[in-house]
């Protein structure tokens, strides 16, 4: 396994993903190695490769001495379909936990994937795409997409990026604010889907997909650039929109071509049905809270969903579990905080709980 360190806000989510992918893997018996850039970021008890600042490189250097590789990464700028590739090469694609880096690389771009899932007669939002240096290239915005809209570079991960436009001001400034940022290519804007944010986690193989769970996702939308951001979330999320949630996000892993290993789709429930926001073909950070109320183990059905095509059967959860990322001083950073118990009202106690150990910003204890 890999991550690369990107913001502080991304490795965090990266971070809590390992721990409690490597848990899962250790309990059903596997001997886990991870690489790690320097000393300090060994977040599990496990074998540790320290790469020496040169991540990449300890990467394929331990890729022929395992059994298997998972790659956790963020698409942006192509860093997890490379990662993925550089697996398939040195060991062979089976030997990959991950997506084939092709299918990666296909949901890479978010205005494909909304033009292959729009055709497929899926709902997605109506998206356009936007030339991030010519502000001219956006007056038609307003009249197509109507106040608000979202903007959002194509290939970003999670609330990377991404900016709510509520009037026309919103929008000169914001695409001003993308034509002078470097890590921004292209952009896409769409109406703005109102409703309740949710994922759904599901694991795929040539039979098929199997949803695991519907999860409630939070987020922080804002108008300013650099502000809007992926939260935490809920899982289990109870909703009567739960099986129509898992045929949607089931058949758009299946129009991509999905059929390995784990799967992350983001929906809004909306009065009428769940619209599809993103497709991740990837691990996403709702394994965080998955990990402790599934009936399965879901890193060794992982397993063998690429090795052996097999699928879990119906998956039925204990209690509730919730987790933030909370900016916290003494940690120099964003820090995971988790709470679980059998019911949400307990969960979120033990969550306050927790929350009230650490020393945030302001904070005068």
């Amino acid at each position: 396994m890999t991550f690369n360190d990107d913001s502080q806000s991304i490795l965090c989510e990266a971070y809590a993903m390992v721990r409690r992918l490597v848990a899962d893997l250790q309990a059903a018996g596997h001997e886990v190695t991870i690489v790690v850039s320097n000393e300090s970021q060994r977040p599990v008890p496990c074998d540790f490769v320290d790469a020496a600042g040169s991540p990449r490189h300890a990467f394929q250097r331990q890729l022929p001495k395992s059994d298997a590789a998972y790659v956790i990464a963020p698409e942006t700028e192509g860093m997890l379909a490379d990662l993925v590739e550089m697996t398939e090469d040195e060991c062979g694609s089976e030997k990959s936990l991950n997506q084939p880096s092709s299918a990666v690389s296909r949901t890479s771009d978010k205005f494909q994937v909304y033009e292959a899932l729009r055709r497929s007669g899926l709902k997605v939002p109506r998206t356009l795409p936007l030339n991030r240096t010519d502000s001219t290239g956006s007056d038609h915005l307003p009249a197509t997409l109507g106040f608000p809209l979202v903007l959002k570079p194509t290939g970003a991960v999670a609330c990377e990026g991404l900016t709510v436009a509520y009037t026309e001001q919103d929008l000169l400034t914001n695409q001003s604010n993308y034509s002078h940022s470097e890590a921004v290519s292209t952009l896409i804007a769409q109406e703005y889907v109102r409703g309740i944010p949710a994922s759904v986690s599901l694991l795929c193989s040539e039979k098929g997909a199997r949803p695991l769970s519907l999860n409630r996702q939070i987020l922080l939308l804002d108008r300013r650039f650099g502000h809007s951001m992926y939260v935490g979330g809920v899982v289990p999320l109870d909703h009567s929109g739960t099986r129509e949630a898992f045929r949607a996000a089931s058949r758009a892993a299946e129009v991509l071509g999905l059929n390995r290993g784990y799967v992350g789709v983001d929906i809004i429930l909306t009065r009428d049905g769940p619209v599809i926001m993103d497709v991740n073909p990837r691990l996403t950070t709702s394994y965080v809270g998955l990990q402790k109320t599934a009936s399965i183990n879901v890193a060794e059905w992982m397993v063998k969903a690429c090795t052996t095509d097999e699928l879990p059967p119906s998956v039925v959860h204990s209690g509730y579990a919730i987790f933030l990322k909370v900016d916290s001083e003494y940690e120099r950073g964003y820090v995971m905080v988790e709470g679980y118990d059998v019911t949400l009202v307990k969960a979120a106690a033990n969550l306050r709980k927790a929350r009230s150990t650490l020393r945030l910003p302001g904070d005068t204890k």
